[in-house]
């Protein structure tokens, strides 16, 4: 019997996505079968791989996406569609392929960040409206970091953080259509990072 390390569910509760070790120690991945207690293997593009972080399902569930790393060091950001397989959206021969940012409103994943640095984000899709506010965003603060931490439902505004190694942290309220920020809070604002 194989026992799930990890599972990825749809809005619904419903489970999508499954992998864990078999008996020898091998990472399997799985899917539901037709029926609602048997799952089914999806063959692994390079073989079993060593390890395996899952990032999530779509809302609809018909989409997951995982990072694999293999033993020879190579990680790879890749999706999983029923009717697709299987694809690699970004791969590293050695080192860390990051971790993604996945957008508020249509749960696509538009950039994948290695440190926290500004230059450290690799964007997928430079335009995704998550992308090119997170651009907009860390042009006006510079060489601060800038995260977006929350949206309200309707996606139309955002909170961003914003911090460096003198500043530890600002949020603000940003409009996505104006791209105004407001200044909301500070983390300490007793500390003056001039």
């Amino acid at each position: 019997a194989y026992n799930p390390l990890d599972v990825a569910v749809d809005k619904s509760g419903r489970l999508r996505f499954a992998y864990g070790d078999d008996e020898k120690g091998v990472v399997r991945l799985f899917i539901p079968a037709d029926t609602k207690t048997e799952w089914a293997e999806i063959p692994h593009p390079d073989g079993p791989p060593e390890d395996v972080d899952l990032w999530g399902a779509s809302s609809d569930g018909s989409v997951v996406y995982f990072t694999s790393t293999m033993k020879s060091g190579r990680q790879c950001f890749r999706e999983y569609r029923a009717e697709g397989g299987i694809k690699d959206l970004e791969c590293v021969e050695q080192g860390v392929v990051g971790f993604p940012l996945f957008g508020f409103q249509d749960d696509k994943p538009y950039a994948l960040v290695t440190g926290d640095l500004p230059g450290q984000i690799k964007y997928l899709d430079e335009q995704h409206p998550d992308a090119r506010l997170r651009l907009a965003l860390q042009k006006a603060f510079g060489a601060q970091r800038v995260a977006i931490d929350s949206a309200t439902e309707d996606g139309q505004t955002v909170v961003a953080a914003v911090w460096s190694d003198r500043n530890p942290g600002d949020y603000y309220l940003v409009d996505r259509k104006t791209r105004k920020a407001q200044y909301l809070m500070s983390q300490r604002k007793w500390i003056d990072p001039a």
